[in-house]
C-alpha cells in the first residue's frame, strides 16, 4: 500500500470515529435511546423511608398505622356497609390460623410476602390489616407494604398487639407471648445520656439501575426469610435473654437504638442505648448517617411494633438491625414514666371463627 493510500485510510476512519462520536452525543440526550446513567439505588430508596419513618402513616390515603380491635371490628363487622371494609391478613402459623381468626381473614407466610406483591393478591381499594400473635411480625409487613405503597397503590396498617389485642383467651391467640411482659430489668435500666456517633457513610445496597420498587421487593424478600440475619430465625427479632449478657459487657456487639421521646429517654433506658426521636431522627436530612454500616443495630420502642417496622426500613436500606422483642415491656412493664403504652389483656373479646372455635356470625 502506498503513501496516499494509507493516508486515505487514516482519513476514512478518523471520520468514522468523528460521526460514531456524534452519535453517541446525540444518543446521550434526553431524547436519545442510551439509557441513562444508573441511579443511586441508596437515594431512591431512602426517599421513601425518609417519608413513611417521617409521616408515619399508609402510603396512599395517608390513614394510621396502627389501629385497635374496635376500629377493625366496627369497619368489618359493626355495619351492614362493605366500603368502609379491612382487608385482613393474618401471619401467624396455618395451625394457630386454623383453630381461631379473625372471620374473613387469608393466611399467608411472611416469608411469601412479596410473591403475594407479585401475584396482585393484596387490594389497592381498600386498606390492608396486618394480624400476627403481637403485632411485631404485622408490624414488619405493614412497614414493606407502606413502602411500595406510593407506587403500587396499598393502605397498610397494623392491628395493635395483634390477636393478643383481639381477644383475651390465648387458646385463640395461639402462642401467649405477651406473658413475657415483665419488670425483670427495671433496676437494669440507667439514665445516663449516651450520644450518637460521629456522621459517617451510607450503606452501599449494589443495585443500581433498578427502581426503587424493584429494590424494596429484593430487599425485603431476603429481609423476611432471614438472609440478612445469622441468627436463622426468619426475620432480625432478639429477645433480652439473647442480647442481655453483651450489652451488660458493652462488647461493642450491639449499637443499642431507643426510639422514645425526650422524656421516656430521660427516664430509663437500655444502657448505652442511644436515643433517636420518633419521626425527626432516622431521615438522611437528619441522624440516619450517625447509625454504624459495620456493626449490629439493636431498636426498641414501647412494645415492639414501632421497632419492627423501624427495623424493616432499616434493613431495606442496608443497615445490619433487629428489634428488640416485645420492647421495653419486656423490661420494666409497669414503670409508666419510662413505658407509657403497656399492654394489658383486651377488656373485651371480640368474636373468632375456626376450628377451635365454631362459626360466629358477626354481622
Amino acid at each position: 500500500m502506498n503513501r496516499n493510500s494509507r493516508s486515505k485510510w487514516l482519513l476514512a476512519g478518523m471520520m468514522i470515529l468523528v460521526f460514531a462520536f456524534v452519535g453517541c452525543s446525540d444518543d446521550d440526550d434526553n431524547g436519545g435511546t442510551n439509557p441513562p446513567p444508573p441511579a443511586d439505588d441508596f437515594n431512591l430508596v431512602s426517599a421513601l423511608t425518609d417519608a413513611y419513618l417521617f409521616h408515619y402513616e399508609t402510603a396512599t390515603n395517608h390513614l394510621p398505622i396502627n389501629i385497635n380491635a374496635q376500629t377493625l371490628y366496627d369497619a368489618n363487622f359493626g355495619n351492614s356497609d362493605p366500603s368502609d371494609d379491612y382487608f385482613i391478613v393474618d401471619w401467624r402459623s396455618s395451625a394457630d390460623y386454623a383453630n381461631a381468626h379473625i372471620e374473613g381473614a387469608v393466611n399467608w407466610s411472611l416469608a411469601d410476602i412479596i410473591a403475594h406483591v407479585n401475584d396482585g393478591d393484596f387490594p389497592t381499594g381498600m386498606p390492608i390489616c396486618n394480624v400476627c400473635y403481637t403485632g411485631q411480625t404485622a408490624s414488619t409487613a405493614t412497614a414493606i407494604l407502606n413502602l411500595l405503597g406510593g407506587d403500587l397503590g396499598y393502605d397498610a396498617c397494623n392491628l395493635l398487639f395483634g390477636m393478643s389485642g383481639w381477644t383475651s383467651n390465648t387458646d385463640y391467640v395461639g402462642k401467649d407471648y405477651m406473658s413475657k411482659v415483665s419488670d425483670d430489668y427495671n433496676g437494669w435500666m440507667t439514665t445516663t445520656t449516651y450520644p450518637k456517633n460521629d456522621a459517617g457513610d451510607y450503606p452501599s445496597l449494589g443495585s443500581s439501575g433498578k427502581s426503587a420498587v424493584d429494590i424494596i421487593k429484593e430487599r425485603a424478600s431476603y429481609y423476611v426469610q432471614g438472609h440478612y440475619n445469622e441468627f436463622g430465625s426468619t426475620w432480625n427479632m432478639r429477645s433480652i435473654n439473647d442480647v442481655y449478657d453483651s450489652i451488660s459487657a458493652d462488647d461493642g456487639t450491639w449499637y443499642v437504638v431507643n426510639y422514645f421521646p425526650d422524656a421516656n429517654y430521660n427516664a430509663g433506658h437500655i444502657p448505652t442505648a442511644v436515643q433517636y426521636a420518633p419521626k425527626a431522627s432516622l431521615q438522611t436530612d437528619n441522624t440516619l448517617n450517625t447509625l454504624p454500616t459495620d456493626q449490629k443495630i439493636l431498636v426498641y420502642c414501647y412494645t415492639g411494633q414501632t421497632s419492627a417496622q423501624v427495623t424493616a426500613c432499616l434493613n431495606i436500606l442496608g443497615y445490619h438491625a433487629y428489634s428488640l422483642l416485645f420492647g421495653v415491656q419486656a423490661l420494666c412493664h409497669s414503670n409508666s414514666a419510662i413505658n407509657p403504652h403497656p399492654y394489658n389483656p383486651p377488656s373485651t373479646d371480640y368474636p373468632c371463627v375456626g376450628t377451635g372455635v365454631g362459626s360466629v356470625a358477626m354481622r
